[in-house]
């Protein structure tokens, strides 16, 4: 059994204490290094032992939930940690420990005392959400499925009209408060690689610039591998992020098809993949910059705020998008990306395949990779646990 496996136990406890280290530099603490203990228990995930010094992970939670399960559950324990070397106490979860878990940049469910195990798929999936929110996203789910019309003109204008309901919708959303609770969530999307490729990049920048999320690349531990992927975080409010998620595997499931049929017709050099998957993005980028600018509402006296603003504003425009990602990261650095070496002729082979990409599946289908976190809570124990 893994469980059992001393090779495993001193991978996860070595991986549980660099995470630990981690999230000290990022949130600025100074907190003693822990003793981690990993224990066989149904009755909590994590456990605080001030006395010993000492944080419990349960080893259920390494190995039946996502490692940012895990991050967030060593997160509540190590806010009991800095109540009991800042104050001298640690039990509760009354209001001085909600400012530990602040400082801590811990997500609001992860703060609680008891509930049940964290979800590893959409809490409250935004597109079967109730009211009028729920009624628009869903006519959004509906518009994005009628793009895979094989009349072209239904597809175009399809696409248009859940563009502007994206716009507008986001646009009215940005003027309410969120003082209550933040309205983001984040999906993890783990891409099984240790390196990211050129076309990685590529869709991450389409997704931040047309569908108003934002992304940070970052490792994920798999407990099971004892190994870690590059991993994609998207981040921004749930619609958005839903639609964003879906783009991605869209797209990861169309351009294997695109080359296969690209070779098929013998147009396709030796070593040229990359640049006719770069190229078949950047077609689709345009295809998407063109359907905006065409689609973009006028002006007009029964306009709506996204009408009379004339255009979507870009997603850093959005308070409560910042602040969600300088929670998650918040000394987060931005990097310069190189640029790829391309085959000029592979790579305008797959711009003129991209222009006439169309999304063509609707949102119903949820990939079991994805994983969507906006808030799972945590089970009993004080820490959670005593």
């Amino acid at each position: 059994m893994l469980s059992e496996d001393p090779l495993f136990l001193r991978a996860w406890t070595r991986q549980l204490l660099n995470e630990h280290q981690a999230v000290c530099y990022q949130y600025g603490l100074t907190l003693s290094r822990p003793l981690i203990e990993l224990v066989d228990v149904a009755s909590y995930w994590g456990k605080w032992l001030p006395s010993a010094k000492t944080i419990c992970i349960s080893k259920r939670l390494l190995l039946d939930h996502p490692w940012d399960a895990v991050v967030n559950v060593l997160k509540h324990e190590m806010a009991h940690q800095l109540l009991s070397e800042e104050t001298g106490s640690a039990r509760g979860h009354g209001p001085e420990f909600k400012k530990a878990c602040e400082r801590l940049g811990l997500a609001a469910g992860y703060r609680n005392a008891a509930g049940p195990l964290p979800s590893s798929g959409p809490n409250g999936d935004p597109g079967r959400a109730g009211g009028e929110k729920g009624r628009k996203i869903e006519k959004i789910r509906k518009l994005l499925a009628l793009a895979g019309s094989a009349n072209e003109h239904e597809a175009l204008l399809a696409m248009r009209k859940a563009r502007q309901m994206m716009e507008r919708y986001n646009l009215s959303e940005n003027l309410e408060s969120d003082e209550e609770g933040s309205p983001c969530v984040n999906l993890l999307i783990n891409l099984g690689r240790k390196r990211l490729q050129s076309y990685h990049r590529a869709i991450c920048a389409l997704l931040i610039d047309h569908f108003r999320v934002e992304i940070v690349i970052t490792p994920l531990f798999e407990a099971r591998e004892l190994t870690s992927y590059k991993c994609l975080d998207i981040m921004g409010r749930s619609d958005n992020v839903r639609i964003a998620g879906y783009v991605y595997h869209f797209l990861m499931d169309r351009l294997p098809l695109m080359w296969r049929g690209q070779k098929a017709g013998g147009r396709a050099p030796k070593n040229s993949r990359n640049s006719y998957w770069l190229g078949v993005l950047n077609g689709f980028r345009e295809g998407l910059a063109k359907e905006r600018e065409e689609g973009r509402p006028t002006a007009g006296p029964a306009s709506g705020a996204a009408e009379r603003q004339g255009s979507l504003p870009a997603v850093t425009d959005d308070r409560a998008v910042r602040r969600y990602v300088g929670t998650r990261y918040p000394k987060l650095k931005r990097g310069r990306n190189r640029g790829a070496r391309v085959d000029p002729d592979s790579y305008e082979q797959g711009c003129r395949a991209g222009r006439h990409l169309k999304l063509r599946k609707g949102l119903e289908s949820n990939p079991s990779e994805e994983r969507m976190l906006p808030e799972p809570p945590l089970v009993r124990g004080e820490g959670v646990g005593e």
